[in-house]
């Protein structure tokens, strides 16, 4: 994953999904929650507590699933 997440950083999505499918979400969803903190932050909007509100058990569990699915792809690809 961490090579994905330096592709991704590096704006290569492409080929951060192709090393690591979940390190790629990961990178992305830290990048959007960075700049939602950040326009919290400055403006004092509910954005953040909003977004938070989007966590669910459910969410959680897809996001599990997510992660098994794309360490299968790994050991695949492997």
């Amino acid at each position: 994953m961490t090579t994905a997440f330096a592709h991704a950083a590096d704006c290569g999505l492409v080929t951060a999904f192709l090393t690591q499918p979940m390190g790629m979400l990961l990178a992305v969803t830290c990048g959007m929650v960075f700049w939602v903190g950040l326009h919290t932050a400055v403006t004092g909007s509910a954005m953040l507590e909003m977004a938070g509100r989007l966590v669910t058990p459910r969410v959680i569990a897809a996001a599990v699933a997510l992660a098994g699915l794309a360490w299968l792809y790994k050991l695949w690809v492997w």
